[in-house]
């Protein structure tokens, strides 16, 4: 292996342990995903019948009855009471539908329906949706179905349905309320109240926020190895520029008066110790540098004497 390439090495090598000290050593924030309540709600039917003075009852309303007689009723209203608490803004789908189900011969059908949306934040309750509720219309239409249907036999289930909704994760509960035509009465039954509770995982962050951000750090990961690459391919294929040695400077100098031969004439040889000794005989004896590449010699001829200087890289 060259001495280029140790360095090169040696560089890529000093650059990798700096920027990996730096990064294991540096702060980071990490997150973990937590559950959190996000919100919870209840929503429940209530129902109101109005009733003619009567002997039987004391009150002209009666409230979340389970049986109220036809003779006696008015009218009915219905309320959807509901509670609502949200760690967030939240929104809220709040669905009913009042429909008619008979089961012989078996058909329904949705006489109405309707859907309200609610927004808060916090703690929210609301007591003033009301669905009005003709019984006596929806028996008649029951009826009617019937009568096309060629049968006449018991009267259908009238059922109210509420539907609360989170619209973001789609999850949903439901109660109800139910009311059957009996003999002379109308039987009423109630559906557990819709609660519904909805979580989301959040991430919580924890530790130190690192000194560097994320994309910078990208940067710095594309750009490191690309820089460290590039001096690679910089001290291995091209090399640092050599420092010219003493020697290179005095042929620089004397170019002008060096000769390129391919060997020396015959005649008497006189070593000289240094290239300077060579150019101050040149000078004395008015005679041109002779240069021998091939052996690295120099030397000036003068009365058929050879004063030689040899280069072996001592000289620097």
């Amino acid at each position: 292996m060259n001495r280029k390439l140790h360095l090169a090495i040696i560089i890529i090598l000093a650059v990798a342990i700096i920027f990996s000290s730096f990064i294991i050593l540096e702060p980071r924030e990490h997150s973990r995903e937590i559950s959190e309540t996000n919100f919870i709600s209840s929503a429940q039917v209530n129902l109101e019948a109005n009733i003619t003075n009567n002997s039987l009852y004391s009150s002209n309303h009666l409230y979340n009855p389970t049986v109220i007689y036809e003779k006696l009723l008015k009218n009915m209203t219905v309320y959807i009471t509901a509670n609502f608490l949200s760690s967030s803004k939240q929104t809220v789908f709040i669905d009913y539908s009042i429909g008619v189900i008979s089961s012989s011969p078996s058909w329904s059908k949705l006489f109405s329906s309707n859907s309200s949306t609610l927004e808060f934040n916090g703690s929210r309750t609301i007591s003033g949706m009301v669905i009005p509720l003709n019984l006596s219309c929806l028996y008649n239409q029951s009826a009617e179905i019937d009568s096309q249907l060629g049968y006449t036999g018991t009267s259908p289930t009238v059922d109210i349905n509420i539907t609360v909704q989170d619209p973001v994760s789609g999850i949903s509960s439901s109660t109800y309320l139910l009311i059957s035509q009996g003999n002379h009465y109308y039987s009423v039954k109630y559906g557990s109240p819709a609660s519904m509770t909805g979580t989301a995982d959040i991430k919580d962050a924890y530790g130190s926020k690192p000194i560097i951000g994320l994309p910078v750090l990208y940067g710095y990961i594309i750009i490191i190895p690309s820089a460290i690459l590039f001096v690679f391919l910089a001290v291995t294929y091209i090399g640092f520029p050599k420092k010219k040695s003493k020697l290179d400077l005095k042929l620089q100098e004397f170019g002008d008066r060096i000769i390129d031969v391919e060997a020396m004439p015959k005649g008497i040889v006189t070593k000289v110790d240094t290239f300077d000794e060579l150019v101050k005989l040149s000078d004395a004896y008015h005679e041109p540098l002779f240069y021998i590449k091939k052996s690295s010699l120099f030397f000036v001829s003068h009365d058929f004497k050879n004063y030689v200087y040899s280069y072996r890289g001592v000289e620097k």
